[in-house]
């Protein structure tokens, strides 16, 4: 039997074997892992996509979608601090542009 953050699967078959896998349950099992199982699961996630790169430009598609907006800002923010870091204060620094350009239309009597 497989340990909490196990996953084992044994199938000695001659024929094609389909696994259904739950998205929430392969969350919860990775969450309860120790952080170098976690890398070592990332890891072999990449070394298996190599064979199907265009497989990532379909999940950076799937991330843009709005209902995934916050998958995506919680992975940047995680595995890329830094730039997370920087994309949050361009972001505040445009939306402050914003407002001192609709100040300054409006103390210009509404056109600039």
């Amino acid at each position: 039997m497989a340990e909490k953050n196990q996953i084992t699967v044994r199938i000695e078959s001659r024929f094609p074997v389909f696994i259904e896998a739950d998205a929430d349950a392969f969350g919860q099992i990775f969450a309860s892992m120790a952080s170098d199982e976690q890398s070592a699961v990332l890891a072999a996630m990449a070394e298996h996509m190599r064979p199907h790169q265009t497989q990532w430009d379909h999940i950076a598609i799937e991330l843009e979608k709005p209902e995934n907006a916050q998958t995506r800002s919680a992975l940047q923010q995680a595995l890329f601090p830094e730039v997370y870091a920087q994309a949050s204060r361009i972001e505040e620094l445009e939306k402050a542009l914003r407002e001192i350009e609709r100040t300054a239309v409006a103390n210009a009597g509404g056109t600039l």
